[in-house]
């Protein structure tokens, strides 16, 4: 028997006992988009110009070509892959609820990175 997976919403309001819970959506596994399943990366070096690379020489660029840099995805740990929201078995009023809460938490990180983008350059 395989278990289920499951991605956690947190605070759904139940109407029936007035209170926030802690609700499991059913779930099915997608290759992960940041390290598009390689489970490794070196995305958090930045990207290079031509002239930077050329500036840090032969061996930095073979050893970066190599994955000697590499480190686990920190969006799958390494798995390749990341648990998502079934939408085709998911209840329709949850799965508004949580389309909710994630375009706000979107919008939430926009926000909070236009922020820090005008306070870095007024200093």
């Amino acid at each position: 028997m395989s278990a289920v997976t499951t991605v956690e919403f947190l605070d759904h309001w139940n109407e029936e006992t007035e209170r926030y819970e802690t609700v499991h959506l059913p779930a099915k596994y997608e290759v992960c988009p940041d390290c598009k399943g390689e489970g490794k990366s070196s995305a958090y070096l930045g990207a290079f110009t031509r002239d930077e690379l050329d500036e840090m020489g032969d061996e930095f660029i073979d050893d970066y070509r190599a994955g000697n840099f590499d480190r686990p995805c920190e969006r799958c740990a390494g798995n390749r892959v990341i648990a998502v929201v079934d939408e085709e078995l998911c209840d329709p009023a949850l799965l508004q609820e949580y389309k909710k809460m994630k375009d706000d938490e979107a919008e939430s990180r926009m926000a909070e990175a236009a922020e820090r983008a005008y306070f870095s350059r007024i200093g």
